[in-house]
């Protein structure tokens, strides 16, 4: 059996049911205890995890930024020589 992201995905969750026949009152306080239930799952990236998360975006920022100027200044050459 191969393990998922979600281990209990094919159990029904009550929780996770139809809001119908729930009074309107309900229904926020369902959503406030689902989502104060997911951010107890988050986990927060060591300081070494972060360090490489923000090198690779700027390595990525920089070669997009790279790109994009190459292509504006050639296509600027481009329509000069075609425009005049």
């Amino acid at each position: 059996m191969s393990q998922s992201a979600f281990p209990d995905a094919e159990e029904r969750d009550p929780q996770h049911d139809s809001v119908e026949g729930r009074s309107i009152f309900a229904r926020p306080v369902r959503f406030v205890r689902q989502v104060v239930s997911e951010i107890k799952r988050v986990v927060t990236p060591s300081r070494e995890e972060w360090r490489q998360y923000t090198i690779v975006v700027t390595v990525f920022v920089l070669v997009i930024v790279f790109l994009v100027t190459v292509f504006d200044f050639g296509f600027g050459k481009l329509v000069e020589k075609v425009l005049g």
